[in-house]
């Protein structure tokens, strides 16, 4: 039951993923950029850090999707209080894009989670935040 869940929970995260690159391409956005601008918007200034351990990632696989977010002029890299901390900040810019691109992500949410109540979905996020603090305690 346990191997099939998991095996489930990969199918429906690859298929939300195929879909959702779909949705960014016209905005020249790939998922994990997407997903770094959306973490900048919803937890305010970031470091490299942070996401890189909320992500389960190494800091350097961070790097160029900031550096190209900044680029872009979607986020502005400040320096931390230690010279070698950085710190994601969203721009206006970035904002109104992430604004514009949830517009469009909305429906292909509802779509997702349709048939799917409340209730089901806050059961769903407990289940998935305890998943990953068990997999994150192992290590």
């Amino acid at each position: 039951m346990k191997q099939s869940l998991m095996s489930n929970l990969r199918l429906v995260s690859r298929l939300y993923i195929n879909g959702l690159t779909e949705l960014l391409i016209p905005y020249n956005f790939t998922a994990l950029q997407w997903a770094l601008l959306r973490y900048v918007v919803e937890n305010g200034e970031s470091t490299y850090s942070d996401v890189a351990t909320k992500w389960q990632m190494e800091n350097p696989t961070i790097t160029p999707v900031a550096h190209n977010l900044v680029k872009r002029q979607l986020i502005e890299i400040r320096t931390g209080v230690d010279k070698r901390q950085k710190i994601m900040v969203v721009t206006p810019l970035g904002q109104e894009q992430y604004d514009k691109i949830q517009y469009k992500i909305h429906p292909y949410l509802e779509e997702v989670f349709e048939g799917i109540d409340e209730q089901q979905q806050i059961a769903l996020q407990e289940v998935l935040e305890n998943m990953y603090k068990n997999m994150t305690r192992r290590g």
